[in-house]
Parts: structure tokens; sequence; C-alpha cells
């Protein structure tokens, strides 16, 4: 397949030297939706693009994309694909279940600044549309600090805070499938977004743990709407072919039809948990979790226990990341220390902003993810009630990991926004 691809792309970049330039350039037509599946897999999920379930094969991701893009005829599904069964990176066009125009790229880190900004601007520029959508494949972290990123001087230069490394790639720059390789932080994948001075339609991540309040408010000036797991997600990723048809969507709840097609694949019998952030109310969202913060916080914290009890509470990370949870989610935090006079009050906030998230049915404590890695979430009571759909961090009392965790939060916009800072942590 790999070779077929190469060889396709080659053709079409030599019909393309071959055209004259005095020939007149076809007319854009302006397309309803354009969407980049930017895909960053110089790492361990590189088979899973080529074979499901990252296997001999030759029906992994791009194969589902390119069934799912027989619904997309006058729209425009690009992926930007650099991975380890591939000599360069390169762009391709899919429409009605076909590769219908390519291009090879230049060797680079996928998760280069200005590689980012090129795939970005050549997208935008070549496929005109009335809106744009952006998915992210590849690894994540949510908001946890990676030691090796690629950052613009000039981005860290412009924070007042310290340097911010939430992460989002792994790009190993040798075209192999180990994970040791360079990522970009969240803050600055943002500003490189903003610089094209395209606000996307959406951003969906079919990445791990990324739907977390830290990273959310990095994008918030970035897209409409952020479509997301929480949680670890399987090494098979979205389903696309079903996936597809629901990102070109025209209706208002596209966004639902996004998180529904995913919550609907099992994966070793199990399923993801997804939600959809509205941005435009994570300022609010911010200023609701200032106040009920100092509604209970202060007067639930000592000098001898300056920390809040965090067992039980629903969380999304495993037990193969040692015992020092820190992405629990959201609600189920607020939920257990506010007054239900005060919760209710933040809910509304929450639930303006947290537009959608799938039912716990099904999940059953378990999230989905790859059967080698047993990770089991059995220690919490899940229900809709208490399911929020979005990982947040609390400072928790510094042994372990957490005298790390708790320094690295300080260094993200929401801890400041939502006044975690004011609270003496």
């Amino acid at each position: 397949m790999k070779h077929l691809l190469i060889l396709s792309c080659a053709a079409l970049i030599l019909m393309v030297s071959c055209h004259h330039k005095d020939d007149p350039e076809p007319e854009q037509k302006i397309a309803n939706r354009t969407v980049l599946v930017y895909i960053a897999a110089e790492n361990s999920l590189s088979p899973f693009l080529f074979h499901k379930n990252g296997r001999n094969g030759n029906d992994g991701e791009l194969h589902e994309m390119l069934i799912g893009s027989q619904q997309v005829s006058t729209d425009n599904l690009i992926l930007y694909v650099d991975a380890s069964e591939t000599t360069f990176p390169y762009m391709v066009r899919y429409q009605k279940g076909k590769a219908v125009d390519s291009v090879m790229m230049e060797e680079c880190y996928a998760c280069d600044p200005t590689s980012i900004y090129k795939v970005l601007t050549t997208t935008i520029e070549k496929y005109p549309a009335k809106d744009y959508g952006l998915v992210l494949w590849g690894h994540a972290s949510g908001w946890r600090i990676e030691n090796d990123t690629i950052e613009y001087t000039s981005v860290i230069n412009a924070r007042k805070k310290s340097n911010p490394r939430r992460a989002y790639g792994i790009d190993n720059g040798s075209n192999t499938e180990n994970d040791r390789g360079k990522w970009i932080n969240i803050y600055t994948l943002a500003k490189v977004i903003q610089r094209t001075g395209q606000k996307f339609k959406f951003i969906f991540a079919d990445c791990c743990q990324f739907q977390c309040i830290e990273s959310a408010y990095d994008l918030r000036n970035c897209c409409d709407f952020i479509i997301a797991s929480p949680a670890e997600i399987p090494g098979e990723g979205a389903p696309y072919h079903t996936m597809v048809p629901a990102m070109f969507s025209q209706n208002e709840s596209f966004y639902k039809q996004m998180a529904d097609a995913y919550y609907a694949q099992t994966s070793y019998g199990y399923k993801e948990p997804l939600s959809v952030i509205k941005t435009s109310e994570i300022e609010n969202l911010a200023i609701a979790t200032r106040t009920i913060l100092q509604s209970f916080v202060p007067q639930s914290i000592s000098e001898s226990t300056p920390y809040l009890r965090m067992d039980s509470l629903i969380y999304y990370q495993g037990s193969n990341y040692g015992t020092n949870h820190y992405m629990y989610d959201m609600n189920d935090f607020v939920l257990r220390y506010a007054s239900i006079e005060n919760y209710n009050q933040w809910k509304q906030a929450f639930d303006k902003a947290v537009v959608y998230r799938t039912p716990t049915f099904g999940l059953d404590g378990v999230w989905m993810s790859n059967n080698n890695n047993n990770i089991d979430f059995n220690s919490f009571e899940l229900n809709d009630e208490r399911f929020g759909g979005v990982s947040m961090f609390v400072p928790q009392y510094p042994a372990g990991y957490y005298s790390k965790y708790n320094n690295d939060i300080k260094k993200t916009g929401w801890y400041y926004a939502a006044g975690l800072d004011a609270l003496g942590w």
C-alpha cells in the first residue's frame, strides 16, 4: 500500500510539473467544508494507520477514511500523512472514495510549528471553503508536560507565565515506530492555528486524554467546538468510515453525530467516553469555576490538611501510569464538594460549555483501550450524574509525581483563569 501511495503521489507531481505556466488556472470552487486530518504517525501508532489493529492487511485508518469519503463529493477531505511506512510526508485529497490529487512534502518533524503552519495554510489556500475542520491524529498527553517539545521562541517570550508544554504528536524523525521523539505543546499549537487567521469549525482529537479543561482553555480561540475523549483511546482510533460523513454534516448538531459515531464503536468489548466543548463558553466556565472553588476549598482545607481528598472520584488514566491520578472528572469533583445550590448554579455554566457527552451506558467503568494494557477503572461508581466527560487537575499532596504536577499546573492559563492560584495551591 505504501508503495502505491508513493507512486501515485509521484505521478501526480510529474503531471503538475508538466503543466504549462501559461495555461489558465482552474476556477476554485468554494466548498461548504474542508477538513484536514493531520496525521503525526512516526511513532508506535503507525501500524494502525495502514492495518487494522496494527496487524497485516489493507484495512487501517487510511482505508477507513477513503471509504468514509465516498459520501464526500463537493467538500474536501485533506490528509497530511507523516508515517513510518512512507519515505516523505505527503498531502492527499479524498473525494467520492478516491484519492483525487496529492503532493509530496518536505521531510520534517510533524510536530514542528513551522511544518504545521505550512500544512494549515496550504489547506486553507488550496481548498477554500465556508468553514474548516481539523482532526489531530497521533499521541497526546493532555495537559501533562513533556520534556522534548519544539517551540516558537517568539511565542514563548510573549508568554508572561512560565513555559507550558502540554503535548501533541510524537515524531521520532526517523520513519520508525518508536515513541522517542519530539512533541508540540498545546499552547504553541494554538498560536500556530491562530496565526493562520482561520478559526476552525471544530477540532477533533483522535488522541489520548485530550479533553482536559486545561488544553481546551488554550484552544478556546482556535475553533468553535472541541470533540475528544478525556480518557485513553485505542490504537486503532476512530471509526472513520462512519465519522467522515459526520464531519461534513451541515446539521447544527454535527458534533453529536461525530461523537456518537465514535461511541458506537466497540474495541475489545469496551466503549470510549467522549464529550464536546463549545469554546465560546470556556471563559464563563472559568469564571464560574473560580467562584465555586472559593465557595468550598478554603473551608475544606487547613494548614495541616492543605489538599482535598480525591479518592473514589472518576479518573481517566490507569494503573500502568501508577497510582498518581492527575486527570479527574471535573463535574464529579465539583459535585462532591460544592453545596447543591452552588453546584446547580455552576452546572449551568458547565452545561453551556460542555454541550454534549456520550452516555455512561456500555462503559462499565472500563475505558476502551488496547487489550494488552489491562487498564481497569473499577475504583469508582460511574453514572450520568457524575460523569462530565472533561478532566481537570486538582493539586494534591506532594508525594510521588505530585510535586511535579503541582508545579507544572502553574504553567497553564487555566490555573490562573479558574483561580487555583488564589487558593494557595
